[in-house]
């Protein structure tokens, strides 16, 4: 399994849509709604690196209302991580 922490900068009066149509994405482990910078944050769960990457931009950034995202791959090796070999340095 490969996880990561995604925060998604949203337009302002799509914020409740947005979360509806991201939480009922298979994927997404946890969602919140919060304050600052970006509106939502996820912790979502794929098979594969390869895989949270597909989900960001085939699907996450294709809601309407998703102004920008940051993806952030957890790295640490206790967590349900995969075997895959993760790169140093991959742009999402």
């Amino acid at each position: 399994m490969a996880s990561a922490f995604v925060v998604i900068k949203v337009e302002n009066r799509e914020v409740e849509k947005v979360y509806a149509d991201l939480v009922a994405l298979s994927e997404v482990t946890e969602a919140h709604v919060i304050d600052g910078i970006y509106e939502v944050f996820l912790l979502v769960s794929t098979e594969t690196i390869s895989a949270i990457e597909e989900l960001v931009q085939k699907q996450i950034e294709q809601i309407e209302g998703v102004i920008s995202t940051l993806t952030l791959i957890i790295l640490d090796p206790d967590s349900k991580s995969t075997s895959e070999e993760i790169p140093f340095a991959t742009a999402i």
